[in-house]
């Protein structure tokens, strides 16, 4: 998955970063101002009956097969998606048969029946029931979706309602920002003679979750969001046309009702309760996420900082932004934050002058917020989790940089051993660990995440020249390390803690920072330009110059070079524990009199209605080569869309 969540630009609009693979993405501004979407999500049917040859689902009171198979369905279309975004082989997954050109093809029988009896097994391992639906007794929805994913490659947490609290939209779209996959259920509610408090959950219904829309022009306190609905459709003896329904959420705020507190809602389709009275409101909901996320962060977004200023460089232009120090004194050190919703900034101690000092910049163009003075620092770095740690000579620092810094910002932290001096700092996520690279070059020390535990020592498999500037970063089970003109990448064997040597390379000149992607390309500043390091497969590196339009490669970049990336979502001591294993009971199909088709050309409020505001956004939309408006599937924005759009447009919505 891609997301980009800086100041507005869409990652989708990248050089190289092609419609066709734009899979998920979005940007977030703010709480006001944020967009994420996934496509090709797959919508498979719930309502399916035997008969034929072809298999169908256990019937309801009603006779309907799959009738109470809404939970099951929603599980599956998260599970397609899995497969069909960089996780296929069985030993990462297991995930229906086929492929998504199949599973969209209404007349490929065989392909209906292999889906058909993966959503029975699934239903199966949940205990649902055919007649009662889905409940979560011993956690049966929740282990049924974790237990078909690889735990070394996915997380899966269920978000509950309790007497307070209930996942909103705006907690939906956040699940997304952070790299998940989400199903969500909504409960039908009654409420009292007055309308303000909850009186009855009455059956609901679980979807998967394919957008989730704030931007300025949405209506306060509203999100759209658009989802893949089991239940909609009339045809049970073969698969519908995916598509995905559009709704408009509101927040409500009930009263306690016979509970304690009051309960934050969002209402779907807000004022419009069905034919019994009965209001649909969003209580829970599950996510899975990739630990290394479903796609890499284009490498066509980057920090770069030079002469007491950070130049942010982004996609389409790398239109730079000039970012002055906060106090006046050299830029240490920049980095994003994993979600990229902010970055944080270390600047130097100046003989005479300011002190080392670390800040928060809320938005990449926002003001910087100081966090709290570092004497001595030398490098950062940020874990999974937002969190991030200062290094110094001799110690870590672990901060919580989203808080103010009146609350007490500093998590903990750790001492180096003694004779150890800090030179560099990352965070491993397959460890779980902080990575510090000692001054003499010899010597990696590794503390676990929340620094409770003793400082362990790695020595490298080759030495780097003592006294360079240094660098270092981890990926995946890759580690980068950069002294002066000298790179290396290492494996440690998890079994015996052994480094062995992967890579090495020696640059003709002194370099200065080191960032590296996914696929083990390692990025730096040499002679005043970006230039990329490409492992060549024989345990060297081709040195890369100049790159593509679009590419950093052969950007101006005066200082160091961090490029963003995808991290692991896993947080162990947060994604584990009862506590988030707990699933809404009771789920029950959709009234199909709510139901009503998502009409493609109906872009803009208010939904329902095809106006000047649907032309306006489509307009919007095509120069942002945004590619929800590729209408024609093709992986162009082109006049093909354009004239699809008017045709449609002019037939009206169903």
């Amino acid at each position: 998955m891609s997301i980009n969540r800086i100041a507005g630009s869409l990652a989708l609009g990248a050089a190289g970063a092609s419609i066709a693979t734009a899979d998920h993405y979005g940007y977030y501004n703010s709480v006001q101002d944020f967009y994420v979407r996934v496509s090709s999500m797959p919508d498979f049917d719930q309502r399916r009956d035997a008969g034929n040859n072809l298999p169908g689902l256990p019937a309801d009171s009603n006779g309907n097969g799959g009738g109470m198979y809404c939970v099951p369905t929603s599980a599956t279309n998260l599970l397609g998606y899995v497969k069909t975004h960089g996780y296929p082989q069985p030993s990462q997954a297991d995930t229906p048969s086929g492929d998504y050109g199949r599973w969209s093809d209404p007349g490929d029988l065989f392909a209906y029946a292999a889906v058909t009896s993966y959503i029975a097994s699934m239903g199966s391992d949940m205990s649902t029931s055919a007649t009662g639906g889905t409940s979560n007794t011993n956690n049966r929805v929740y282990n049924a979706v974790r237990d078909r994913l690889a735990p070394g490659l996915f997380d899966v947490t269920y978000y509950a309602r309790n007497d307070v609290w209930a996942p909103k939209a705006t907690d939906l779209g956040t699940y997304m920002l952070n790299g998940g996959i989400v199903f969500f259920c909504y409960g039908r509610w009654f409420t009292d003679n007055t309308g303000f408090n909850l009186a009855d959950r009455d059956g609901g219904h679980c979807v998967a979750l394919q957008k989730v829309d704030r931007r300025p022009f949405v209506e306060e306190g509203h999100h759209v969001i658009s989802y893949a609905n089991p239940s909609n459709s009339g045809d049970t003896m073969s698969q519908a046309n995916f598509f995905y329904q559009v709704e408009d959420t509101e927040i409500r705020i009930f009263g306690s009702g016979n509970n304690n507190g009051l309960r934050a809602f969002s209402q779907i389709n807000f004022g419009q309760p069905d034919s019994q009275g009965r209001l649909r409101l969003i209580d829970s909901a599950l996510a899975i996420y990739a630990k290394q996320g479903f796609a890499r962060w284009p490498d066509t977004d980057s920090l770069s900082w030079f002469g007491g200023t950070i130049q942010k460089a982004g996609p389409g232009g790398f239109t730079q932004i000039d970012i002055p120090s906060p106090n006046g004194a050299p830029i240490l050190a920049a980095r994003m934050s994993p979600d990229r919703g902010f970055a944080c900034i270390l600047t130097a101690d100046v003989v005479g002058g300011a002190r080392a000092c670390f800040y928060r910049l809320p938005e990449v163009r926002g003001e910087a917020i100081e966090v709290e003075p570092v004497p001595g620092a030398v490098g950062m770095c940020f874990n999974r989790d937002r969190t991030a740690y200062v290094l110094t000579p001799g110690e870590v620092l672990h901060y919580d940089v989203e808080r103010d810094a009146s609350a007490g910002p500093r998590l903990g932290s750790a001492a180096l051993p003694a004779g150890a001096v800090g030179a560099a700092i990352c965070f491993d996520d397959q460890t779980d660990e902080v990575l510090v690279l000692d001054a003499d070059g010899r010597t990696l020390w590794r503390l676990p995440g929340d620094l409770a535990g003793p400082a362990r020592p790695v020595e490298l498999p080759r030495a780097l020249p003592a006294g360079s500037d240094m660098s270092i970063e981890a990926v995946g089970s890759v580690i980068g390390l950069h002294a002066g003109a000298t790179f290396l990448t290492m494996e440690i064997d998890p079994a015996t803690g052994e480094p062995r040597l992967v890579g090495a390379v020696e640059l003709p000149g002194p370099a200065e920072g080191m960032s590296m992607e996914d696929d083990g390309t390692l990025y730096t500043a040499l002679d005043g330009r970006v230039v990329a390091l490409r492992p060549d497969g024989a345990g060297g590196f081709d040195l890369v110059r100049e790159g593509p339009a679009g590419s950093v490669v052969g950007m101006d970049a005066l200082g160091l070079v961090s490029v963003a990336r995808s991290r692991t979502n896993f947080v162990a001591a947060l994604h584990s524990g009862p506590g988030w294993e707990n699933i809404d009971p009771n789920e029950l199909p959709e009234d199909p009199a709510n139901q009503r088709p998502d009409c493609r050309v109906d872009l803009a409020a208010p939904f329902g209605v095809l106006d000047f505001f649907d032309a306006s956004a489509f307009l919007a939309r095509f120069r942002a080569n945004d590619p929800e408006v590729d209408f024609n599937f093709d992986g162009a924005l082109d006049f093909f869309d354009v004239s699809r759009f008017l045709a449609e447009f002019g037939a009206g919505c169903p």
